[in-house]
């Protein structure tokens, strides 16, 4: 359980290498749900004018910590 694990993932940086040796980082919320990030920053904003096109009016955007140029991937998603 949560309360008896330790919570290593606090006190250490946590990735997933896999077969090309490319890390990719693991992050746990406050309640020890885990998500396992890509480990190369990728994009979809060049399918933003088709997906408004299509209806879709919301987007989400996950940036991991410390990630630099923040406003530029957010005005990429901005239609």
């Amino acid at each position: 359980t949560r309360q008896d694990c330790g919570r290593p993932c606090l006190r250490h940086r946590v990735a997933i290498r896999d077969r090309l040796d490319v890390d990719h980082p693991l992050h746990t919320d406050a309640c020890c749900r885990n998500t396992i990030y890509h480990g190369e920053p990728w994009t979809v904003a060049e399918l933003i004018p088709q997906l408004v096109t299509r209806g879709v009016r919301h987007f989400r955007i996950e940036l991991l910590p410390g990630q630099s140029g923040v406003a530029g991937v957010v005005r990429r998603y901005t239609p």
